[in-house]
């Protein structure tokens, strides 16, 4: 419940901040919906093979300092996965999980036109649904903490409107003491493709 708040104080802060900041100095917002799939890897996979997920998600980009190449953001995602019947424990019976992060971050953009690749970073939490079916039926609700590095690329299809393409890898930091199956960090890479809306003027016209 702490964490929850925490993550919404922090989300709530960032609205305000940005909204102070809009009237102080010329800036650019933007609006990034994706689409992707993305697979668990290490002790994780290893102890639960529970396959790949499906995902959407959605990022708010703001930028605000005077290097135009740092953009800072807020990110909510929804993964979920098709039911496998082959849990690696015996075969106790079908079981699936959904992964909901939520994401404050920052990425550096290495050019502002044409193709523009960039890095990134994300930090947040991530409200992680275990369910089995079958010989034993439980059902696992917990929120971790986490970070999530990610690359990409921007390509402009039609003004303000462009092509995202990007890998990330998020690391999960799952309690020792949680009764979820594997280790104690969850690993996942998940590639992601969406368009993304810029609202207002190109920093690089300005």
């Amino acid at each position: 419940m702490k964490k929850v708040i925490f993550t919404t104080i922090c989300f709530a802060l960032l609205i305000f901040t940005t909204d102070s900041l809009q009237a102080q100095q010329p800036w650019k917002h933007q609006i990034n919906l994706e689409v992707g799939y993305a697979a668990p890897y290490g002790g994780f996979n290893e102890s639960a093979d529970i396959g790949g997920s499906g995902g959407i998600g959605g990022t708010y980009y703001f930028q605000f300092l005077e290097n135009r190449h740092i953009f800072f953001s807020a990110y909510i995602g929804y993964f979920f996965d098709y039911p496998y019947n082959n849990y690696s424990s015996g075969g106790l019976g079908e079981h699936k999980h959904t992964l909901m992060p939520m994401l404050l971050g920052a990425r550096y953009n290495f050019s502002l036109t044409g193709f523009q690749p960039y890095v990134g970073l994300e930090v947040g939490v991530f409200n992680f649904v275990f369910i089995q079916e079958g010989q034993i039926n439980r059902e696992v609700k917990e929120m971790y903490t986490g970070v999530s590095p990610k690359v990409g690329f921007r390509l402009p299809v039609v003004p303000q409107i462009d092509l995202d393409v990007n890998l990330k890898m998020p690391f999960v930091f799952v309690s020792d003491n949680s009764s979820d199956p594997g280790s104690d960090l969850y690993m996942q890479w998940g590639i992601n493709v969406g368009f993304a809306y810029t609202i207002g003027k190109n920093p690089a016209a300005e």
